[in-house]
């Protein structure tokens, strides 16, 4: 990829009225959108430590199943 292939992409989100993210794919999650809030609130506190766990399981349909 070059820079001018990054600045195409970035014109065409804007053009499209979207937001171009990388490695991104959580920020947006209603969850954590949801959690970020509440943190910004301020309502529980000064926040020392967060730990996130992400854990997920998907049958696979692939040749390795084969």
């Amino acid at each position: 990829m070059q820079l001018a292939d990054a600045d195409q992409m970035i014109a065409a989100a804007g053009d499209a009225g979207r937001v171009l993210s990388v490695f991104q794919s959580l920020r947006y999650a209603p969850d954590v959108v949801k959690v970020r809030k509440v943190v910004a609130s301020g309502c529980l506190g000064r926040i020392l430590s967060v730990h996130v766990r992400h854990h997920g399981f998907a049958r696979r349909w692939d040749w390795q199943t084969l």
